[in-house]
């Protein structure tokens, strides 16, 4: 069978070159040139010829360069695929070279797609980054989990909450292994896990990621750090949404007096803190302490807003 399929690729390489030929008659900087290239390069690769695939994906990206430019989703493929094919090759170097560039501009795509709220194409895009960093420099690598953490980050924009989790979680693996389960980034994994958790409605795992994010915070920021606030107004919606309106108001205050002591009184973080605490005090029944917190927060936002 195998034999047979490279049969199919040595007879289809003579009508691609005389393609090539025809086009290069009509001159060389034509897309349509490139793509030709670029399908001899996955011929030859196929053959096992990979210096052959070199060559012709290396002229398919100069032509993709001179008429697509290089920030082109086809030039990021082109430097991706030398890549691939110099890592068939055992050069190292040019893996890294390649691959670098090729990282770089997909996440570069990847980022714009996702800041005009395409989060499909800037998934497409991220799995691209993250599989061609991983031809270069491997898995076990911080840059890897931020790939595997972006991936994440479009998945839930796509509210397909768990492969957000399952991609949130490798990353929070080695991050893990690399940085050390005492690293605000580590902290940050977790909060970001718990927060997927929460929308997926497990809410007791969400407390659980989130509790570890709380401790490592306290242990590498100290409590009065902005982050370990965040930590604390986190753990109070997911206690919340578990219906502990008391523990909920508990972890609130904590971190009102935190916004309060970094902040000041008339920030307006401050003002969302105790309308917070006043949505959990009505939760709770307690009407006067809702209503006085509410007004609080009503001042602070007449002040910043007229």
């Amino acid at each position: 069978m195998a034999e047979a399929i490279k049969e199919n690729y040595k007879e289809a390489i003579p009508y691609f070159e005389k393609a090539k030929e025809e086009y290069e008659k009509l001159g060389k900087n034509n897309k349509n040139f490139g793509d030709i290239l670029s399908t001899l390069s996955i011929l030859y690769s196929d053959l096992g010829d990979y210096k052959k695939a070199i060559e012709y994906e290396t002229k398919a990206m100069e032509v993709t360069k001179a008429t697509l430019g290089v920030n082109h989703p086809n030039y990021a493929n082109s430097l991706t695929m030398l890549a691939v094919y110099y890592d068939t090759l055992g050069d190292d170097s040019k893996v890294v070279e390649y691959g670098t560039k090729a990282t770089k501009l997909w996440n570069e795509l990847a980022g714009y797609f996702s800041s005009i709220g395409d989060y499909s194409k800037a998934l497409e895009y991220g799995i691209m980054a993250m599989n061609t960093f991983k031809i270069a420099f491997g898995e076990n690598h911080p840059d890897y989990a931020t790939a595997l953490n972006n991936i994440a980050y479009y998945y839930s924009n796509l509210n397909d909450y768990s492969k957000a989790v399952e991609y949130e979680a490798k990353a929070m693996e080695i991050r893990g292994t690399t940085l050390g389960k005492n690293h605000p980034i580590y902290a940050k994994t977790l909060s970001i896990l718990a927060g997927y958790f929460s929308h997926l409605g497990d809410y007791d795992k969400a407390v659980e990621y989130g509790m570890k994010a709380l401790e490592i915070r306290k242990t590498v920021l100290g409590e009065n750090h902005l982050d370990y606030a965040t930590s604390l107004s986190n753990l109070a919606d997911y206690y919340s949404d578990l219906g502990d309106y008391a523990k909920a108001v508990k972890y609130r205050t904590k971190a009102l007096e935190i916004r309060e002591d970094i902040l000041g009184e008339n920030h307006l973080s401050y003002g969302i803190s105790l309308t917070s605490i006043a949505m959990e005090y009505a939760n709770l029944g307690d009407y006067a302490k809702a209503v006085e917190n509410a007004s609080k927060a009503m001042m602070i936002y007449k002040a910043a807003y007229g």
